[in-house]
């Protein structure tokens, strides 16, 4: 389903009504010009530079005297303090970061943890750590690259006992909130960020659902922007891109997901259906963000929402399920899902959007096409409750037994095969409270641009467009954005194409659901 389309003339006017879309976007206030957080120290902010070929015996105060070691550098951060620690771009440390315990003064003074002088990222061997007991707050990491080289095929360090151990890029098993991670890059790990609130000495599980329902969770606030998360794997074990649970008010925004789950080169290491690349763990009361990522080419599962939110203006290409999502009261906007496929050798799948036991649902202006899959039923949207295997909804049971609820509206389903008894919106009425209306259905989908029409427009055309893309996205280089290697250039690009913006059809009852 990657073979170009559209004709040439089509392609360069699509992609400048794309780029016209969102070329009128602004910095928010507090960014620089390319839209990353700018830092601006307080009048007693101390700045702590850190270098490969620095020395300890020296002060560590400025960019000619740096330190040698992060061990070092860290104990001259102040707790509490609006402190900076400041990384020379390029350098590449042989050991992880470690252990990090600090936090900034508040909203407005965070600590702030980045990069000095011109280059790309500082890299370092290994992840970073945090589960001090006393919590760590008003935090700012920006500008690094985590790498696990002793997992990577291509470096020289490679070894199978290192696969099959695996590691944590960044494992923020803390209390506390407002941290922010931007602008890093993550690879080869067995997870590449586990963000999970630090719920004390082992409570039971009733003991956690009554503090979620109570809204005590002990991690707040956290967001993850404009990172690079790929490549993550496991031998052994359900390895993820990004692992969430006992958090609330995580926002993961224009970042790059891609082949988390497992990786063809390891021996041993194979898909499954546990596997996926953004996992949010079941947990009460919290809701999620996931906002312009782009999503692809996981084992499993693109996103598993499982707290319910917002999930917007996302690419999820090449999923064999592109989300799961439940809980909570959610809204679903402006994703486009394509080339849906199957978990290779262990399950045919090809769906868009699963929506089980969601207290309340919108979905809306979302596009799904050019599924690529053998499987009959995966539609492009499924909405009902959730079984475990003894006939129970232990989900909504949860969430207080609400009446469920769905909206589906202003969605484009094309190119999208199922077998004849599944509609491209499959909605059990016997269980949800469901208004479908307003939808298009295009079984041949000859309006809808492919991912090789968009990359062949940007100059990328030839072999597998989405090689193409992560090879773009991925290789970002540090601080600098470009608009085509997003969610929002490629889904602008799509969207015009599909006319997807244009008046949506005269509301009635929808005949591609039953």
């Amino acid at each position: 389903m990657d073979a170009l389309r559209l004709p040439p003339r089509r392609l360069a006017f699509l992609l400048f009504a794309a780029l016209l879309a969102i070329a009128a976007a602004e910095p928010a206030a507090g960014r620089d010009a390319a839209g990353f957080y700018n830092p601006r120290p307080s009048p007693d902010t101390r700045f702590v530079y850190v270098s490969t070929s620095g020395d300890d015996r020296a002060n560590g105060r400025g960019e000619n005297t740096p330190l040698r070691t992060l061990e070092r550098a860290k104990k001259q951060l102040r707790d509490g303090f609006p402190d900076h620690l400041l990384i020379r771009a390029g350098d590449r440390f042989d050991e992880p970061f470690g252990y990090f315990a600090k936090s900034g003064r508040s909203a407005d003074q965070p600590m702030f943890v980045g990069v000095y002088g011109e280059g790309d990222r500082p890299e370092f061997n290994g992840g970073l750590l945090a589960h001090a007991a006393t919590g760590v707050s008003h935090l700012v990491i920006q500008g690094l690259a985590f790498r696990d080289r002793s997992r990577d095929p291509a470096d020289p360090s490679f070894s199978v006992e290192a696969a099959r151990r695996g590691g944590y890029g960044i494992k923020w098993n803390e209390r506390g909130e407002n941290v922010l991670f931007e602008d890093l890059k993550i690879s080869r790990f067995f997870v590449g960020m586990d963000l999970s609130g630090d719920a004390g000495d082992k409570p039971d599980d009733e003991e956690i659902r009554a503090r979620q329902r109570a809204g005590k969770h002990p991690l707040r606030d956290v967001t993850v922007r404009r990172c690079i998360v790929v490549d993550n794997y496991g031998v052994n074990g359900h390895a993820q891109g990004l692992f969430a649970s006992n958090l609330d008010g995580l926002r993961v925004e224009e970042c790059t997901f891609d082949r988390n789950g497992h990786d063809e080169a390891v021996e041993g290491s194979k898909p499954d259906i546990f596997k996926h690349n953004v996992y949010q763990y079941f947990t009460l009361n919290s809701r999620m963000e996931l906002v312009g990522n782009l999503i692809t080419r996981p084992s499993a599962q693109g996103a598993q929402v499982r707290g319910g939110g917002l999930v917007e203006g996302n690419f999820f290409g090449r999923c064999p399920i592109a989300m799961t999502i439940l809980d909570g009261e959610s809204r679903v906007a402006g994703n486009a899902v394509l080339d849906a496929s199957d978990i290779a050798g262990v399950q045919e799948n090809g769906f868009g959007f699963l929506v089980e036991s969601v207290a309340s649902i919108e979905l809306t202006g979302n596009l799904f096409a050019h599924k690529n899959s053998g499987s009959g039923h995966g539609v492009a949207v499924k909405v009902s409750q959730k079984w475990d295997h003894h006939g129970r909804d232990p989900w909504r049971e949860r969430i207080g037994n609400p009446q469920l609820s769905a909206t589906i509206t202003g969605n484009l389903v094309s190119d999208w095969p199922t077998a004849s008894k599944w509609p491209a919106f499959d909605v059990n009425e016997d269980q949800v409270d469901a208004v479908v209306t307003g939808n298009r259905v295009d079984p041949a989908g000859a309006a809808v641009p492919t991912l090789a029409d968009y990359m062949a427009a940007n100059g990328r055309g030839g072999g597998d467009p989405y090689e193409a893309l992560a090879e773009e996205a991925a290789n970002r280089p540090r601080g600098t954005w470009d608009p085509r290697w997003t969610a929002a250039g490629v889904n602008a690009f799509l969207r015009a194409g599909a006319g997807l913006d244009e008046a949506a059809p005269a509301a009635g009852r929808d005949p591609s659901h039953r």
